[in-house]
């Protein structure tokens, strides 16, 4: 991994705040696959393994909205994510949690079951394998068994089988993300309270070896200790 700021004081690092820009929970395959090319260069097949991380973590809704793990096993790290995304048995529903018709910002693929643990998924995490076609609202008006493939379902496919080639993928794919100095722009807060790109006095340009540690890498790791982005 290669990380650390050059453009910024390091004498004074709360000196900046970023811009937050993270993909949009219910992204279909295409916003979030041009997301990731924007922001970090990721191919879409890149995309689909990257977002894999899912299987580590839960979702806390004093956090994020939304909630609960995304898979049994929140702390290991292997392509359970796949398998459950792709498996009809779950029974797979979206859910509401807002349970208000006017304001739909946390819906999730919830498995309709009993009990404290029900594991869910984001709609950008369903799109990966299906096709979904969210409304204005963001409600998919088909259910689970009705969805169409998109255009990561035979990736999803080869992951769910294969824990190896999953590995393989998302270390490249990561390693790329970190590497990737983000289209991500930070600002210093001025006096006057505007605010301004920040450019310590005699910084440099990041380079290879010392890149921009990029916000949504902050949303990874705070999966890896059971916080959502």
């Amino acid at each position: 991994m290669k990380f650390g700021r050059q453009d910024c004081n390091a004498d004074d690092p709360d000196q900046t705040a970023p811009t937050d820009k993270y993909p949009s929970p219910h992204g279909t395959y295409a916003m979030t696959t041009d997301f990731f090319n924007k922001e970090f260069g990721l191919t879409v097949n890149e995309t689909v393994a990257l977002i894999g991380a899912h299987t580590l973590g839960r979702a806390r809704k004093a956090d994020s909205g939304f909630s609960n793990q995304w898979v049994d096993g929140e702390y290991t790290f292997d392509n359970a994510f796949y398998r459950d995304i792709l498996d009809a048995s779950l029974d797979w529903v979206q859910v509401d949690l807002d349970g208000n018709d006017n304001d739909t910002d946390h819906l999730q693929w919830s498995q309709n079951k009993t009990g404290e643990a029900v594991n869910m998924m984001l709609t950008a995490d369903m799109c990966l394998a299906f096709d979904i076609e969210s409304d204005a609202s963001k409600k998919e008006n088909r259910s689970y068994s009705e969805l169409g493939d998109s255009p990561g379902k035979t990736l999803v496919q080869i992951y769910a089988e294969s824990n190896k080639i999953w590995l393989a993928d998302f270390s490249v794919a990561y390693t790329k993300m970190v590497e990737k100095t983000p289209n991500i722009q930070l600002m210093a807060a001025q006096p006057d309270g505007e605010n301004s790109p920040c450019k310590a006095p005699g910084a440099t340009t990041p380079s290879s070896s010392s890149t921009l540690f990029p916000s949504f890498l902050l949303c990874i790791a705070a999966i890896m200790i059971t916080k959502l982005f």
